[in-house]
């Protein structure tokens, strides 16, 4: 995962962690939250949640997150 602090003029890797995409891009959604730059939520068959802007993802697991398969529609 990639992450730019200037709008889009300089990129840097923030996480190589699959979690982040792990299936094909048509099938993942990635989402940050609007009041909190650093809180993200990565969806693919599992459910993933940063809150330090993606260098960290945790996995919910199954029983806390609601539904089974969180893939994109």
């Amino acid at each position: 995962m990639f992450r730019s602090e200037d709008g889009g003029e300089s990129w840097r890797v923030v996480s190589h962690d699959r979690n982040a995409m792990g299936r094909a891009h048509y099938y993942s959604r990635m989402a940050v939250a609007p009041d909190d730059e650093d809180e993200c939520y990565f969806l693919t068959a599992s459910f993933s949640r940063s809150i330090d802007g993606g260098q960290t993802l945790n996995v919910v697991p199954r029983g806390q997150a609601s539904g089974g398969d969180h893939h994109d529609r």
